[in-house]
């Protein structure tokens, strides 16, 4: 899958282009910037992730949504203006409350969510074929004037129909993930900055250490969809504490250590993994569309000041 990345120039760490007068190859002595109180922020990459980019095995993440739009009631129960995912696979009453919703819409004459729950059924063959026993599946026209006819009886036949359709948004419930993002690719720093940023750091399992980079960022999700966010940065071994993302709103990453031996396996390789946990949906708030995307921006803090050592004898 394809991923904008954006690299940005690490050199901010010094205060960006420096004029040929102040080159610090001139400078035989080691100098150091800043102080133990100094703080220095850089941005390191920016991620643009696009609808195509988050699918499941099949899908994108709108046709997802699109058959949720379908089996959830135009009103929500209570009017909420949002449902919970996960509660909808563990909480009967809460599902229930929902589906008779649903079916309460069926049931009004000449209901638009009649004729969408019809149409999802007929189109999609794993649903007809449960259906097979207790529907002519040999048109359409049949199919639907059968369905629509028991659906809306009051006798054993509805209620087991009924039952069946109830089974099918269970599955759907069942299928709704999100795959992985992975994206990989050498940063290509220069040596210099690579050793600017991991000078001093203190190697992985130091007792109580004092010396190492964080690396921070927000994400930001054009989806009216919130997720639970769980970033890896495989080549380091390092896991960002999975964090929240509810739509249209720069969600923090949780700050993240980086010692000396992870820092430089994520500059050598910056191999990133990040899974997208749908959490909420807002149907209310929008509708999805093809320019919607998740941004990421992820940045580098170093605490300490910044040792530089120079030898004209390499010129």
């Amino acid at each position: 899958m394809k991923k904008s990345l954006l690299l940005l120039c690490l050199a901010a760490l010094c205060g960006g282009c420096v004029d040929q007068d102040y080159d610090l190859k001139k400078i035989d002595d080691e100098i150091t910037i800043g102080n133990d109180e100094s703080e220095f922020v850089a941005p390191l990459a920016k991620i643009t992730i696009s609808m195509q980019e988050l699918q499941n095995d099949t899908s994108d993440i709108q046709s997802i949504f699109s058959e949720m739009d379908i089996w959830l009631p135009t009103t929500l129960p209570g009017g909420a203006t949002s449902i919970e995912i996960p509660r909808m696979t563990t909480d009967e009453d809460y599902l229930d409350a929902l589906f008779q919703a649903l079916v309460d819409e069926m049931l009004v004459s000449e209901s638009p969510k009649m004729d969408a729950v019809m149409e999802l059924l007929w189109n999609t063959p794993g649903y007809l074929s449960r259906l097979s026993d207790q529907l002519p599946t040999e048109s359409k026209d049949l199919f639907e004037a059968a369905f629509r006819l028991i659906f809306t009886s009051n006798d054993a036949a509805a209620d087991q129909l009924r039952a069946t359709v109830r089974q099918m948004v269970s599955l759907y419930l069942d299928s709704i993930h999100i795959a992985p993002i992975v994206y990989s690719m050498p940063l290509d720093l220069g040596d210099e900055v690579e050793d600017l940023l991991s000078q001093n750091l203190d190697p992985e399992g130091t007792p109580n250490p004092t010396r190492y980079i964080d690396l921070f960022g927000t994400v930001r999700s054009e989806f009216p969809v919130s997720f639970d966010v769980n970033p890896v940065f495989t080549e380091a071994n390092v896991t960002v504490t999975p964090f929240n993302v509810e739509p249209n709103i720069a969600s923090p990453i949780p700050d993240t250590r980086f010692y000396r031996e992870g820092l430089q396996s994520l500059l050598d390789n910056f191999a990133f993994e990040v899974s997208f946990t749908p959490q909420r949906y807002y149907p209310a708030t929008g509708s999805f569309d093809q320019t919607q995307s998740i941004s990421i921006q992820l940045n580098l803090r170093k605490k300490g000041g910044l040792g530089f050592t120079s030898d004209n004898n390499d010129q």
